[in-house]
């Protein structure tokens, strides 16, 4: 049997002591609100980064710290970007078992960004330009020759 697992390590700016105290009330409430899964992540407050750091030891749920910075920068109107890239593995070689992606949250907004949907929306466009480039090669007529 395979294990999955949801790699990430990463800081949470904060500005002040508000906002310290908020993020880590709310990360400390993480293991009684969590699913049967447990925690989101683990974390450990860095006062000398002004931040909190939040990391896997060996897995946890993108959705939910991303959740958590979308509800900190609503709340205290944080106008910084946050990404969070992460790493799916698995510990056996398996098929579609290791990915990862990017979590980019803005004023409370949350974007994934998956790197297969980026492959294959490139691809798409090679095939495009290619298609044009052989539609014109097909549309150009031959000029006549001057003279013998």
């Amino acid at each position: 049997m395979a294990n999955y697992y949801t790699s990430f390590s990463t800081h949470i700016k904060y500005r002040n002591r508000e906002e310290q105290l908020w993020l880590l009330a709310q990360l400390d409430a993480q293991d009684t609100s969590a699913d049967d899964d447990g925690p989101y992540c683990n974390y450990e407050d860095d006062p000398k980064e002004q931040a909190v750091w939040v990391y896997t030891e060996e897995s946890g749920n993108v959705d939910g710290v991303a959740d958590l910075v979308a509800r900190f920068q609503t709340r205290f109107t944080i106008p910084t970007p946050w990404i969070l890239e992460w790493a799916n593995t698995c510990s056996s070689p398996r098929l579609d078992s290791f990915s990862g992606g990017a979590m980019a949250v803005y004023k409370g907004s949350s974007h994934t960004i998956w790197p297969h949907g980026l492959a294959e929306r490139w691809i798409k466009q090679q095939e495009r330009k290619a298609q044009k480039t052989r539609t014109r090669a097909l549309n150009v007529t031959p000029s006549p020759r001057n003279g013998p």
